[in-house]
């Protein structure tokens, strides 16, 4: 992982700022987080060797951290962090790619209208 990429000089960290706040993410964000969302750590470059793995699987929920938690109430899901990738190299149907298991946070919803709600 390689980290402080916002702090490049200049034009090096130009491309990594203009994603930070892509319009793409800012509106999607805007509809998760209503009224306010910020940066809390990052963002991380994650290099990959060909032929390797990638990047692993984490955050198992151990220990619990509530301020990045999700949960539901009246049907409604809250969120307590959110996670944006950006795949920087093209990638075919069967070479991988993001992947993102859908757990617990999950599990009180019977469907995926999780995904077209709106703001609450």
């Amino acid at each position: 992982m390689l980290h402080g990429i916002l702090e490049f000089p200049e034009p090096d960290c130009d491309p990594f700022r203009r994603m930070l706040a892509h319009p793409a993410v800012v509106s999607r964000l805007r509809v998760m987080c209503e009224k306010g969302f910020r940066l809390d750590h990052g963002p991380m470059f994650i290099v990959s060797v060909k032929g390797t793995a990638g990047h692993t699987m984490h955050g198992n929920g151990e220990p619990h951290r509530p301020h990045v938690a999700y949960g539901h109430q009246n049907r409604m899901p809250y969120v307590g962090g959110v996670t944006v990738a950006w795949q920087l190299h093209d990638c075919k149907a069967d070479m991988g790619g993001f992947a993102c298991v859908p757990t617990s946070h999950k599990a009180n919803l019977s469907d995926a209208r999780w995904c077209s709600y709106g703001r609450r």
